[in-house]
């Protein structure tokens, strides 16, 4: 199931740009299905806003970006692996934020992305292993985060507040 909403109270959002793409692929001599992905897409008061959630070639993963009271924000989500739970990306009231969360492995239970505050912060997630749990919040101005789990059983957490913090945890 994909759905993308994109309004505005009261005015007209204009320049967003929202794709979802569910595939199937074949591979001879096999063939692969995708099926019960979700891919929801949000976006309300803002202009200029890009939100992709690209591939969801696994099975059974669940993704969704927002993106509210913000402008020239950037948001992708990648689900190759399988029964990946909750994949989010919110940027809400800040502008020029970039977010991108990609799920190779499977049952991960939680990859989320929180942008607020001034804006112009990047946040970056990557699950290759298994059954991880990865958060990055961002409250403030030009914060970076990344959070690499290629192992499994992991769980991390980046909270920025205030203005130019970097932080990366590797797992």
């Amino acid at each position: 199931m994909a759905t993308i909403k994109q309004l505005k109270n009261g005015g007209i959002s204009t320049r967003n740009d929202a794709k979802i793409i569910q595939r199937d692929f074949a591979v001879a001599p096999f063939s692969i299905f995708a099926f019960n992905n979700t891919g929801t897409i949000n976006q309300f008061d803002g202009d200029n806003n890009q939100a992709k959630i690209e591939r969801q070639s696994g099975d059974r993963n669940t993704a969704e970006i927002t993106q509210q009271h913000g402008d020239n924000n950037i948001a992708e989500i990648d689900q190759m692996g399988n029964d990946n739970g909750d994949a989010k990306i919110l940027q809400e009231y800040s502008d020029d934020n970039d977010a991108h969360i990609t799920q190779n492995g499977d049952f991960n239970v939680l990859a989320s992305i929180t942008q607020t505050g001034d804006g112009m912060n990047s946040g970056f997630i990557n699950q290759d292993g298994d059954s991880n749990t990865a958060m990055i919040a961002q409250d403030g101005l030009q914060n970076w985060g990344k959070i690499d789990q290629g192992s499994d059983l992991n769980t991390a957490g980046i909270a920025s507040t205030g203005d130019n913090n970097t932080a990366s945890i590797l797992q």
